[in-house]
């Protein structure tokens, strides 16, 4: 799930950063936000991505064995 499990406005700006290519000012300007906004929102998706990469059934794993 990834991407898909992010908040809109913060699914948003990734896909329009990494995907469209925009630059951050871009960014900011498409979604209303500010450019220090658009990048503390970027910096939160991307470790959140991370982790979701690093263990991407961990979770999930915790939860069926808790409610087991």
């Amino acid at each position: 799930d990834g991407i898909a499990d992010l908040p809109v406005q913060m699914r948003a700006a990734v896909v329009l950063r990494y995907y469209a290519d925009l630059s951050v000012d871009e960014v900011a300007l498409t979604l209303g936000k500010s450019p220090n906004t658009i990048k503390a929102q970027l910096q939160t998706a991307l470790d959140r991505l991370r982790t979701h990469l690093a263990d991407p059934v961990g979770a999930s794993l915790g939860e069926a064995a808790t409610h087991a």
